[in-house]
């Protein structure tokens, strides 16, 4: 039964669009319909899609979202970045024969926490339009009820403790079923980094000398459009341009703080290259 073999998981605001549509312009590269798919959501979840869930179709469903595209690729791809969080995902993927590998791409996880505030707020329309970045993490910290409905930000600062996501992803797969890549290598040099990802997953490599890389962003519901004016795009656009613009550094301070044990633990038992972080 048809299945994907690589699964990019994530995480939010760390390109996971822009590198599915890069991966899925290879012809050795079948990609999913729909980029996130959510099939592989727990029962429950605000992302749980009722009219077609694992729960509902099973494997056959799953395959459906490959097979009318499938021409014998080497590569079958699937990206849905919340399936990092889901118990559903993982046991289903665990015991796909021959098991997928999971791909994650990182960010430094202080940017990342800004980059998600920040789209959430003048791109979605889901926080309020006078919030500072500040004050988001300080609810975030004392308020249980805070963004409560809304688990992806709720989660802004959990979800950056990497370490924690990528280990059970080990446990479960093995080293040699998972790749870790960084959002910095892939902005500072996107043809070595498309061209170092086509060697591991052993695909014709030359294609990206000549690609154009374009950054690809998720896209927002029409209704959603509506309600932001052309100020905010403009202001959202320069603020992932010129990243952590706040001058509140105590906030961006105290974030480091408490994400450098986990990063330090992911660098040292995953072998990965943190330097652009600090």
């Amino acid at each position: 039964m048809l299945h994907p073999n690589l699964v990019l998981v994530g995480f939010p605001k760390c390109v996971t669009t822009s590198l599915f549509c890069y991966l899925a312009d290879h012809p050795e590269v079948c990609s999913s319909i729909g980029k996130e798919t959510y099939f592989l959501m727990d029962k429950g979840h605000p992302l749980f899609t009722k009219k077609k869930n694992y729960i509902k179709s099973g494997l056959e469903g799953y395959g459906s979202f490959f097979s009318r595209r499938y021409n014998k690729e080497k590569i079958i791809l699937e990206s849905t970045p919340d399936y990092f969080y889901q118990k559903t995902a993982f046991v289903v993927l665990q015991s796909l024969i021959p098991q997928p590998t999971i791909l994650f791409i990182l960010r430094n996880p202080v940017e990342r926490a800004y980059s998600l505030f920040q789209f959430a707020k003048n791109k979605l329309a889901q926080l309020p339009k006078n919030l500072t970045f500040p004050v988001f993490i300080k609810n975030i910290r004392i308020s249980k009820d805070f963004l409560a409905n809304r688990p992806v930000l709720r989660n802004t600062i959990e979800h950056g403790k990497y370490i924690n996501y990528v280990r059970p992803c080990y446990e479960n797969f093995g080293k040699n079923k998972m790749l870790i890549l960084l959002f910095e290598d892939m902005r500072d040099n996107p043809i070595e980094f498309m061209k170092r990802l086509s060697i591991s997953l052993s695909i014709e490599q030359n294609l990206y000398n000549n690609y154009v890389f374009e950054i690809r962003k998720p896209k927002v519901p029409t209704t959603v459009r509506l309600l932001l004016s052309k100020i905010f795009n403009s202001l959202y656009l320069r603020w992932n341009k010129n990243n952590l613009v706040e001058k509140d550094m105590r906030s961006f301070q105290s974030l480091r703080n408490e994400y450098q044990p986990f990063n330090e633990e992911l660098s040292k038992i995953f072998n990965v290259n943190i330097s652009p972080w600090i």
